[in-house]
């Protein structure tokens, strides 16, 4: 196991919320998504921006991804981006989704309930 070093950081809300979010939902301790983070993202071994934009492969989605992040069958999924009920675009006969699009869309949902 490496040597471990404390590190106490204070976040915007916004992205504090989000990050105990990702924690809950994907059962990752904080801890090991910011090792990930800059393990991916800072020195040497960080992954090279492409072209205009930095992305990840996972942050756009196809049908069977957007389902599995929604927990979901792909069918619903299908059936969600058909009704343009979920931000997504059709690239010709395949439909893609942007997983910050998703989330925030998924977020706005919460938002509602709570004002009700």
């Amino acid at each position: 196991m490496p040597e471990l070093k404390p590190l106490f950081v204070r976040l915007p809300t916004a992205q504090a919320e989000k990050l105990d979010r990702v924690s809950f939902e994907s059962k990752t301790p904080k801890q090991q998504l910011i090792t990930d983070l800059v393990s991916r993202y800072v020195g040497p071994t960080a992954e090279a921006p492409v072209g205009k934009h930095s992305f990840r492969p996972y942050e756009v989605l196809n049908i069977a991804q957007l389902a599995d992040l929604l927990q979901i069958d792909e069918e619903t999924a299908l059936e969600l981006a058909e009704a343009g009920d979920i931000p997504g675009r059709r690239l010709g006969d395949q439909w893609r989704f942007s997983r910050d699009a998703v989330l925030e869309w998924l977020g706005e949902g919460e938002e509602a309930d709570d004002e009700g």
